[in-house]
């Protein structure tokens, strides 16, 4: 991947994007010492068989990027994206458990608590962000599953039905359903897949300043209809040695579509779940800035159980205590997230 430049933005020649990403590394510990090697996502993709039929990483995120996006349809993204007044943020990393849904509902209601108009897009199967927001998938008449559905079809009444204001002022939310889980099979022969989300968002990017895409675990065509609609990927990293394993294979995708569009994917890392106690999260997050750089955002996400209090109650941190730590955390990513334009 090339080389990071201007603070969040990827910048160079396709040909740089065939380097390696900067996370292609984890942090091992040795005798007291800290020592880089490579990250690889599992062990058959350390050295793929022929005889298996087994994909190296990057050819497996090449495949999946070829089935969703033409080169051919791509040209008239850039001048999209200068119309557009709001900014999209993508929320993704391949690992669960990092505080992907965590980011999206906090950041979220940070920037509505500034006076920002918020939608939430919940792209994940399990529906975690809105069951969260008491979308229960099962109660709502329209979800993002017809969005994807839909061919042919009015993107603009879609969205009257499927963004529905949520009881944290200034937010509005798009639910998921465990449907999602079976787009790869329903659109198998649909030309262009990976360009659906980015296509309907047209149509309401107007009524919002940001719109949070929650994104599922793994790479597919929901990551992808979500890394094509971005203006910022945000990666959240759990400050924990086996969090920065797997990531090549969502850099690898990166790297695979920047090929595609017009302008390359930006994205920057947020560390999250930091335990300043423990000697080892605070090896991880040293290690992710002198890897990182400008790649990263400022602020770090500590551990804060009112948290999962929230989650309980289906309310923000922000009704429970605006002044916790994760509270403020969130409240200095936004003004980095705002400052970034």
């Amino acid at each position: 991947m090339g080389e990071f430049k201007s603070g969040f933005m990827i910048s160079g020649s396709h040909k740089q994007y065939e380097e390696k990403s900067p996370l292609n590394y984890s942090d091992s510990v040795r005798d007291g010492k800290v020592e880089d090697i490579r990250v690889f996502p599992s062990a058959v993709a350390l050295q793929p068989k022929k005889d298996l039929g087994l994909k190296s990483t990057e050819s497996y995120a090449q495949d999946s990027v070829e089935q969703h996006v033409s080169a051919e349809v791509v040209g008239g993204l850039r001048e999209q994206s200068k119309q557009k007044r709001c900014k999209i943020l993508a929320v993704a990393n391949q690992k669960g458990g990092v505080g992907k849904t965590t980011t999206t509902l906090t950041l979220g209601a940070s920037l509505a608590r500034m006076g920002k108009k918020v939608l939430l897009v919940d792209l994940d199967p399990h529906a975690c962000t809105s069951i969260h927001l008491k979308l229960y998938p099962g109660e709502q008449t329209t979800t993002l599953y017809d969005l994807f559905a839909l061919e042919n079809g009015d993107f603009s009444e879609l969205w009257k039905r499927l963004a529905i204001p949520v009881g944290i002022p200034g937010i509005s939310a798009a639910p998921g359903h465990i449907r999602l889980s079976e787009l790869e099979f329903d659109l198998r022969d649909r030309t262009n897949k990976g360009m659906i989300l980015n296509e309907s968002l047209h149509h309401v990017s107007d009524k919002y300043d940001y719109i949070l895409l929650d994104c599922p675990p793994h790479v597919g065509i929901l990551l992808v209809n979500a890394l094509v609609a971005c203006d910022l990927l945000i990666i959240p990293i759990q400050t924990d040695f086996l969090a920065l394993h797997g990531l090549k294979l969502l850099f690898d995708t990166i790297r695979t579509l920047n090929k595609v569009l017009p302008e390359p994917v930006r994205y920057r890392a947020l560390p999250t779940m930091f335990d300043r106690r423990a000697r080892a999260c605070r090896r991880v997050l040293d290690l992710m800035r002198h890897k990182m750089g400008n790649a990263m955002f400022d602020t770090v996400v500590g551990v804060d159980t009112r948290f999962r209090e929230a989650s309980a109650m289906g309310c923000s941190i922000y009704d429970i205590d605006p002044e916790t730590q994760g509270a403020r955390a969130y409240d200095y990513l936004a003004e980095e997230v705002m400052n970034l334009w």
